[in-house]
């Protein structure tokens, strides 16, 4: 089965995702985690993610960041930085982290990061 953990703090962006992806992978698992303190607690329950969406700044002036620290090489491998704080995405980059995008208020790119996912997901299914 296909799992997404997103952590983000804003509900219309979870929500777009949720729905995007849904539509296309009913099937999928989708889990959302608005502070790191949720998020490490889900990812330790869900070690077999296969897409973790992560935002830089998060509920209650916390940061993606204390999150991306600890992930191993192989999480790393399946993140994917969402963000407006442009020194969180070059962060992210030294870190190992291959897909980064940078919020914009008219989110015309969220269909960037749509098919990354999709991308992703393909891949996934058709090595198994």
């Amino acid at each position: 089965m296909k799992k997404i953990l997103i952590v983000e703090d804003n509900s219309e962006y979870v929500r777009f995702w949720t729905m995007a992806v849904l539509r296309k992978y009913p099937e999928c698992t989708i889990l959302s985690f608005s502070t790191p303190q949720e998020a490490l607690v889900g990812i330790a329950k869900n070690l077999d993610f296969d897409i973790l969406l992560l935002d830089g700044e998060l509920a209650n002036w916390t940061h993606g960041r204390e999150v991306l620290k600890t992930l191993t090489e192989e999480q790393v491998k399946k993140t994917a930085i969402c963000s407006a704080n442009r020194d969180f995405i070059a962060e992210a980059k030294t870190k190992g982290v291959t897909f980064q995008l940078e919020k914009e208020p008219d989110w015309v790119e969220a269909s960037e990061l749509f098919t990354y996912i999709v991308e992703t997901l393909e891949q996934i299914h058709s090595a198994k």
